[in-house]
């Protein structure tokens, strides 16, 4: 039996959680033999791009890109590694753009905070802070560096727990926010900081799962949040905004940046976004991921796996007997993957596809770190954008995944449509071993007013696709 058939046959047992273990570790080997395909092909785009600068003039090199900001789509935006050209938009980093689709995608507004910035420009990020932070000298985990923290690192970080470690007072709140929006770019002043239930405007919920982490505490520091978790544990932590959204025009916008494609993290840690009509956590109905915490309420949610490859599920109750199908199992009524269909589905894996760049791939928008490699390589802009039969997923910019069309018994109901929803992001663990994680987190959107945008760190123009200004925040 294939690895897909095996994936296939897990999905659809009667018994879905105790056949995921088999599920995560055959979905390991076949995302292991996506990653090598995505590196393969980074590398033949590494030497083409090489072969393409040396035949461009130093003049043409020089030329600037239409950015944004100042009026361009990002799918119009031209990189300035590659010169100008006859067509000006039809060229984005190397990458064609269809002469016939003039999509229209919202510009960046760029009185926001922190929208991020245009493909093919660079992020003005401050150097690293020169202060350093020392560990109590008589907690455990002071000095354990944990998984997705790099050693050394040029952005001063606690190397060890951070409850180690002395933290300031949590800043004032730095989000906007409207009467059905919330944008928050984290932007405080750059020390080690406190991050609790209630700071900063947000509801914190530290252990969470079947066998929650022994210990976890989400923090502030250089401008972004993170969290750390440790223990024997399969669970994780979830935070969200302590404010209600809803719905507008039929669909739910939700952005979040982070650095999901961290190489130590795979395939036991990863981050979910999950929206559900639950003030709260309520019962366990799926304890492997987040967006299962809900099971007295509707949720829907992805995960953001390691291996650059999504998952998305949703758990509730829309009839009284839906119909098998979409990976339906109890409380889930769908999952949808790079193998799992619901509707039409497109995308999922490295072979996911943008009409606006028909050559290009998820791989070449959603970056991965290399081991022990600073978070901003792969701090990445995600985007959710949910309606009542579908469900969306970019990447700094790109249509990564995107399922729709489901039929109306999978549907989202109406009473989750036009009532008060909330939105969770949470980082998780499956049966852990006593490892101390890190995971990290930025900017926060939802519904925002702007249309897709990137992580400032991303820079398409560059083969490792991180603006240069990353290599001294």
């Amino acid at each position: 039996m294939s690895i897909k058939e095996l994936l296939e046959e897990t999905a659809e047992r009667g018994d879905h959680r105790g056949g995921d273990q088999v599920w995560l570790a055959a979905q390991s080997e076949v995302e292991a033999s996506i990653r090598k395909g995505q590196r393969v092909f980074r590398a033949t785009v590494v030497a083409l791009g090489l072969l393409a600068v040396a035949a461009v003039s130093p003049l043409l090199l020089n030329q600037g890109s239409e950015s944004v900001a100042e009026g361009g789509s990002v799918a119009e935006t031209v990189a300035p590694a590659h010169g100008d050209n006859d067509h000006g938009s039809d060229r984005v980093g190397g990458f064609t753009k269809d002469p016939d689709d003039r999509s229209s995608r919202a510009k960046t507004d760029t009185t926001s905070p922190n929208n991020g910035t245009s493909i093919g420009q660079e992020s003005n990020s401050d150097e690293a802070g020169s202060e350093k932070y020392e560990s109590a000298p008589d907690c455990p985990l002071g000095q354990r560096v944990p998984l997705g923290q790099a050693n050394p690192t040029t952005q001063a970080e606690p190397m060890g727990a951070v409850w180690c470690f002395d933290q300031g007072p949590a800043p004032e709140p730095t989000r906007v926010q409207g009467d059905n929006s919330w944008i928050d770019d984290f932007t405080y002043g750059g020390d080690l900081r406190r991050f609790e239930d209630g700071d900063l405007g947000y509801r914190i919920y530290n252990q969470e799962g079947e066998n929650p982490p022994e210990q976890a505490t989400h923090w502030l520091n250089h401008n972004h949040w993170m969290v750390d978790s440790t223990g024997a544990f399969s669970g994780g932590s979830s935070m969200r905004p302590d404010q209600a959204f809803r719905f507008e025009d039929g669909k739910l916008v939700v952005e979040a940046d982070v650095a999901a494609a961290v190489p130590e993290f795979d395939p036991s840690h990863w981050v979910e976004i999950t929206i559900t009509d639950a003030a709260e956590p309520t019962s366990i109905v799926d304890g492997l991921y987040a967006y299962g915490q809900f099971g007295d309420d509707h949720s829907i949610g992805c995960r953001l796996q390691p291996s650059s490859v999504p998952v998305c599920a949703q758990y509730g109750s829309v009839g009284s007997s839906p119909s098998p199908g979409c990976s339906q199992n109890g409380e889930r009524i769908l999952e949808i993957s790079f193998f799992q269909q619901c509707g039409e589905t497109t995308g999922g894996g490295e072979w996911a596809k943008d009409p606006t760049y028909p050559d290009a791939t998820a791989a070449d928008f959603m970056r991965a770190c290399e081991p022990n490699q600073t978070d901003l390589y792969c701090r990445d802009r995600f985007r959710m954008e949910v309606s009542g039969d579908s469900l969306s997923l970019f990447v700094n910019g790109f249509k990564m995944f995107e399922s729709k069309d489901w039929p109306e018994d999978k549907q989202l109901p109406s009473r989750f449509l036009d009532g008060d929803v909330y939105v969770y992001f949470s980082s998780w663990s499956w049966r852990s071993e006593g490892e101390l994680v890190r995971f990290h987190w930025d900017r926060l959107a939802v519904n925002p007013d702007q249309g897709l945008t990137t992580a400032p760190s991303f820079c398409v123009d560059r083969n490792d696709r991180t603006c240069e200004s990353a290599d001294h925040h």
